[in-house]
């Protein structure tokens, strides 16, 4: 927990399309809270950065979660609708027009000390004031935490590019399991710029929930249309998460996709970049 502290000491967040921005894994993600017992509210930010470390594209869901089902809304900054997150105060509104239309409203201020995002939220869900926390990243909640699921180099004519992605395995207030990525291009030597590659920050996850058999982890990362049910055991120091992955839709395995082998590191500093 002591990363995590560091990690966010002094946060003032300020993200702008087309701007650069603050360490955006600090922001991106799910931040959520325990409104009634059994139902938790909150939104997650997702940012996609140019390669120059701008920010691109943001998409932010907000969503309520009861009993393990998790209903939802979402804005990308191509819609109309207004995000301003400067100097630590998110506010965001949206009207949406249909037989059933709706207003999505935020207007939260960061507490740095807590790390806790405070104020007004409504939705179609919810409305009322609320206090948002990371879902827990901490060792003492494995397989919490953040692992690194896969790094590669290629090597073209002029550069190398290295790809790498994340999981971040968060524990909600309400045990459920939260799931959100991260995916990075890091350009080594004297690389040439390219506009079309970037980073993805807080790309969540659909809900997922964990089993265990004996020694055994099971759970599911994925969206609505599918994903892979991703099975392993943890290692004894919980440093490495490996087994094998198997691709499931509509709630079910799908045996026309063979298995694939799996090895995960943790990364200890809570953070996907080196």
């Amino acid at each position: 927990m002591l990363a995590a502290l560091t990690l966010f000491a002094g946060l003032q967040p300020n993200i702008e399309v087309g701007q650069s921005l603050t360490p955006p894994a600090q922001v991106a993600g799910p931040w959520e809270g325990l409104v009634a017992p059994g139902e938790v509210a909150g939104f997650s930010l997702q940012v996609v950065t140019n390669a120059n470390e701008t920010v691109r594209s943001l998409r932010l869901d907000t969503y309520v979660r009861s009993d393990g089902k998790r209903m939802r809304t979402w804005w990308s900054s191509g819609d109309v609708g207004e995000f301003v997150m400067r100097t630590g105060r998110l506010h965001f509104h949206q009207a949406r027009s249909g037989s059933a239309g709706f207003d999505v409203s935020l207007d939260l201020s960061f507490d740095p000390v807590d790390m806790t995002w405070k104020g007004s939220f409504a939705d179609p869900f919810f409305a009322g004031q609320v206090a948002l926390r990371r879902p827990t990243l901490s060792d003492a909640a494995l397989p919490a935490g953040t692992w690194r699921t896969y790094s590669s180099l290629t090597l073209w004519p002029a550069q190398r590019v290295q790809d790498y992605g994340c999981l971040n395995i968060g524990l909600g207030q309400d045990n459920a399991l939260i799931l959100w990525a991260e995916s990075h291009n890091e350009f080594l030597g004297k690389a040439k710029e390219q506009p079309s590659f970037g980073d993805v920050y807080g790309e969540l996850y659909d809900d997922s929930y964990a089993e265990r058999y004996g020694g055994e982890l099971s759970f599911i990362a994925g969206t609505g249309m599918g994903g892979d049910r991703l099975t392993g055991v943890l290692s004894s120091d919980g440093s490495s998460f490996g087994g094998y992955s198997e691709h499931y839709g509509n709630g079910l395995v799908d045996p026309a996709h063979p298995r694939r082998a799996f090895a995960w590191a943790r990364m200890l500093n809570l953070a996907c970049r080196p």
